[in-house]
């Protein structure tokens, strides 16, 4: 429990806010936050069942870099891009790691698949393609 809270309730990656509790806690419209999204996708909220933006504490505090970015008046844009830099060098290793093993399993997987393939025929040839109809 962190300050009374379950832990799960403490989570940053929970979605817990609305846009307006986001707008208030930021000084920003609910428009320009909707604007941001739709023009960098960068920070992207989860949805409610009926279609309520809902963001986590991670979310706001990435909107809260946005907006001090742009209090220092550096452009929106520009601002969106250092947070793509910030959260690529915060998260490289997890993602990098994911996608090396996705590639690998799929690479192995497809090998494999062939090699057994081949096995069966006696050959190691690529095997022909399979009928689905009789005498087809």
């Amino acid at each position: 429990m962190t300050r009374g809270y379950p832990r799960h309730v403490a989570d940053r990656g929970l979605p817990l806010f609305s846009i307006g509790a986001v707008a208030r806690m930021l000084d920003l419209s609910a428009a320009t936050i909707r604007t941001w999204e739709a023009r960098y996708n960068l920070v992207v909220p989860a949805r409610s069942a009926g279609g309520q933006r809902l963001y986590s504490s991670e979310q706001v505090d990435q909107l809260r870099f946005v907006r001090d970015q742009v209090d220092e008046g550096r452009k929106p844009a520009e601002a969106h891009r250092l947070l793509s830099e910030r959260l690529a060098r915060s998260h490289p290793p997890v993602i990098a790691e994911r996608m090396r093993v996705v590639l690998a399993e799929s690479r192995l997987g497809a090998a494999e698949l062939l090699h057994r393939s081949s096995d069966r025929r006696g050959s190691r040839s690529c095997p022909r393609p399979i009928r689905t109809r009789p005498g087809g």
